[in-house]
């Protein structure tokens, strides 16, 4: 009864400080709010964050707006929103009247642009201020345009830019840029055309030239098989073998160019990241170290192995990674589905057991096909593949 009391005595009071204190009470809130979202970010909770800000966005005044309106554009940039993250960086040059914390948006849009590979346009976009008369900023814009010249792949204006970043008195600093950049001819080795070609010829050899032995005899077995099957087998074959053998051809070449284009972002990496140019105290050294980063999304496969606690299952994980590492690795990317069909059997295997789990897989194999819709499953633009989990 008297905790009811205390909250009947708790709402006149609260009335009384909206209608005869009205500026100071909604400011606390906005405060109180804006705490909260702050704490909600700083554990990376950031979607619980963002919704936070927003909140206090809205009931915030003139004096509130640049606070929350900057907190929301750096919540997106957490979010790798990047779009968003743009929008709410140019309102946060809106509010605020300095023009160093207008810059420093302004920088942080061009980060934006750069974070999602576009260096073309963050290029464009610096050319856009030319007026820059700081020392600090005229560096940052060298050091922006030079990442985003190696982006492009233009390493000479990289180097020039670059080069203008680091003080005139850092010397050893300018030659150790300057002996790095005499090896940037290795960043365009191995060329993916050239690896292309060589499988064109022979399946397998652009593997090798791009440096993948194991998978260059992947495919020159399993190509090689199969031409083997079609021309020495009875004659019906050859046209049983013809769709495969068309299927893993093209498969090793395109594998032959992924190969070779991963191998020289690795370069890419290895190169930019040796060179030197970010203050580990900068607030923003962080995020521009990440640009080059390749992400590795190998799956560990053996874990159907050492789940598999009977022979028949055992033998159903063997074939899967039978077929991971020697076919699938050569195949064209051909399934519809994410996840793809084969890890779909096992993990219906694992779920369902043997039996239900194979006729499960053989289902999902069966609409596995061209005429997929959008209608009836969920489409990822990313990955250009359909989600159908288990």
């Amino acid at each position: 009864m008297k905790k009811y009391c205390c909250n009947y005595l708790k709402f006149p009071f609260l009335l009384i400080c909206f209608v005869f204190f009205p500026n100071q009470t909604k400011s606390n809130s906005i405060d109180n709010i804006i705490a909260f979202g702050d704490s909600l970010f700083n554990n990376g909770n950031y979607i619980p964050a963002l919704h936070e800000y927003k909140r206090a966005n809205f009931f915030a005044d003139s004096s509130y707006k640049l606070g929350t309106v900057s907190r929301i554009a750096n919540t997106y940039f957490s979010l790798a929103d990047y779009k968003n993250a743009r929008i709410y960086y140019d309102s946060s040059s809106h509010y605020s009247g300095d023009e160093n914390i207008k810059l420093d948006y302004y920088f942080q849009k061009i980060v934006c642009y750069m974070s999602e590979g576009d260096y073309a346009t963050a290029l464009l976009r610096l050319e856009q201020k030319p007026n820059i008369t700081s020392e600090f900023y005229i560096t940052k814009k060298n050091l922006y345009n030079g990442i985003c010249y190696f982006g492009l792949g233009q390493y000479d204006s990289a180097y020039l830019h670059l080069k203008k970043s680091i003080p005139e008195n850092d010397t050893s600093k300018l030659i150790r840029l300057k002996e790095q950049f005499e090896e940037h001819k290795k960043l365009n080795r191995p060329n993916e055309n050239i690896a292309i070609m060589l499988s064109i010829v022979l399946p397998g050899a652009g593997q090798i030239y791009a440096g993948d032995v194991k998978n260059s005899l992947n495919s020159m077995l399993l190509v090689g098989g199969i031409l083997y099957v079609g021309v020495f087998a009875p004659s019906i074959s050859y046209y049983l073998t013809l769709p495969f053998f068309y299927r893993y051809y093209i498969g090793g070449l395109s594998h032959a160019k992924q190969i070779a284009i991963d191998k020289k972002l690795r370069k890419k990496q290895d190169f930019y990241l040796n060179l030197d140019l970010f203050d580990q105290a900068s607030s923003d050294s962080l995020y521009l170290k990440k640009f080059f980063s390749i992400s590795e999304h190998k799956t560990n496969y053996s874990k159907y192995l050492e789940e598999s606690n009977t022979e028949l299952k055992l033998l159903l994980t063997l074939s899967f990674l039978f077929y991971k590492e020697f076919i699938s690795s050569q195949d064209v990317n051909a399934c519809v589905f994410q996840p793809s069909c084969s890890i779909y059997m096992m993990e219906a295997v694992e779920k369902k057991g043997v039996f239900v789990g194979f006729l499960d897989g053989i289902d999902r194999l069966l609409r596995c096909h061209s005429l997929v819709s959008k209608k009836d499953y969920l489409y990822n633009s990313k990955t250009e593949s359909y989600y159908d989990p288990l």
